[in-house]
C-alpha cells in the first residue's frame, strides 16, 4: 500500500491516526481529525464524548494489555517485516522483553503473495 501511495498518491486529504493516540486521548484524536478536514466539532459533542470516555474507559472493555511475546512473536521479526511502515508512521517497536523465541510468523521468504505482506 505504501508503494502504491508513493507511485500514485491518494487523493488529499488523508488523516493518519495512531492507535496509541486514539486510546490515550480519544476526544483529542477526534478533535484533530475534525480540524484536519476543516470541520467544526460542537462543544456539545466534545462534552458527550468526554463523558462517555470517562464513564467507559477503553470503550468499556477495560485494560487490554498485550505483548508480542505472549503470542510467541519475536519483536525483531516484526520490525524486520514492518520496519519501513513503522518508521514511516512513527510506530515504535515493542521492546524485546524475553530471550529470543522462535516466531510464529513464517520466515520472510515464505510469505504468501496473496496476503500482500
Amino acid at each position: 500500500m505504501m508503494r502504491a501511495a508513493d507511485q500514485e498518491p491518494f487523493a488529499d486529504p488523508i488523516f493518519h491516526l495512531q492507535y496509541r493516540d486514539l486510546v490515550s486521548d480519544p476526544v483529542g484524536a477526534v478533535e484533530k481529525l475534525y480540524r484536519h478536514f476543516g470541520l467544526a466539532l460542537e462543544e456539545k459533542a466534545v462534552a458527550a464524548m468526554a463523558k462517555t470516555v470517562e464513564t467507559n474507559p477503553n470503550g468499556g472493555y477495560g485494560s487490554t494489555p498485550y505483548r508480542l511475546d505472549d503470542y510467541d512473536i519475536d519483536p525483531g521479526t516484526v520490525y524486520e517485516r514492518f520496519g519501513s511502515y513503522m518508521t514511516r508512521f512513527g510506530t515504535p517497536p515493542e521492546p524485546d522483553r524475553t530471550a529470543r523465541k522462535p516466531s510464529l510468523l513464517p520466515p520472510i521468504g515464505k510469505l504468501s503473495t496473496q496476503t500482500g505482506v
